[in-house]
């Protein structure tokens, strides 16, 4: 049942919400689904530290492990935005609800959470739905990428490197970010975007830490055609033998796995 739903109990009116939670695998196959339909699709992730982010007493505070951002009113609105759109085609992903062992839903205080009075979806989706199957299902992170691969792709992240044109496509634009504290150049990323011709790629690409949910409202807004993946550290894992790697903050679930993401980045590499 609890991968099923997750209940998230309205302090103020003394009523629940329920909210209909989708694992991981099949978040995955609903957004293949979607793109084998050639319908847009747009998949935000919303984890322990984003939620942190939207709450008052953070404003002015480092937020986050690996990628710490100093949290303004602005981008805490910013998050709040980007959490509250509702369309078909925009799935949130979150961690509140959601079983898994590798879920921070704990880390989450569900009351204060609550008084924010956030969009309660009809449907949520995983937010660590691309991380675990590519670790664990790597034939339908293979299905997801051979529907991606072949297309134009904007990427926003702290690097650059050409095996991630074999999993996100031909990199028509990179925009740059730093590793920590990419939302201070909030402001010079949106102007670069506004600057882009939208017809020169076709979907968009981030690994951009908490500036992608402080943008994903820009971003729906600019590009309402374009398909949007927030893959999160996805991208750490798939430079583990690049030189970009030795640069970047590692996660505890990259280092915990090491051995086994090297096994799943050389079977990537003949199977894309």
């Amino acid at each position: 049942l609890l991968l099923q739903h997750t209940i998230v109990k309205n302090i103020e009116n003394k009523e629940e919400n329920i909210m209909k939670f989708t694992n991981e695998i099949d978040t995955v196959k609903a957004i293949i689904n979607s793109l084998k339909l050639n319908k847009r699709v747009v998949h935000l992730r919303y984890n322990d530290g984003d939620f942190y982010t939207m709450l008052p007493e953070y404003v002015g505070r480092l937020v986050g492990h690996s990628n710490k951002s100093l949290i303004s009113e602005e981008m805490r609105k910013k998050v709040i935005d980007g959490y509250n759109i509702e369309d078909e085609c925009y799935f949130v992903g979150t961690t509140l609800g959601n079983p898994h062992p590798h879920s921070t839903a704990s880390n989450v205080s569900l009351q204060k959470v609550a008084q924010l009075n956030l969009t309660q979806h009809e449907k949520v989706y995983s937010s660590i739905a691309f991380m675990e199957t590519f670790m664990e299902e790597p034939d339908l992170f293979i299905e997801f990428c051979k529907l991606i691969n072949n297309k134009k792709t904007l990427y926003i992240n702290q690097y650059c490197e050409p095996i991630l044109e074999k999993f996100y496509g031909k990199i028509e634009h990179y925009i740059q970010v730093p590793g920590t504290n990419s939302t201070a150049i909030y402001k010079e990323v949106v102007e670069t975007l506004s600057k882009l011709d939208s017809n020169s790629f076709d979907q968009i690409v981030l690994s951009a830490g908490f500036l992608t949910r402080v943008i994903a409202k820009d971003l729906w807004k600019m590009f309402p055609e374009k398909c949007i993946f927030d893959v999160g550290s996805v991208s750490d894992m798939i430079i583990v033998n690049e030189k970009s790697f030795s640069n970047i903050a590692k996660r505890g679930h990259i280092k915990n796995n090491i051995n086994l993401i090297k096994e799943r980045v050389a079977y990537y590499d003949t199977a894309l």
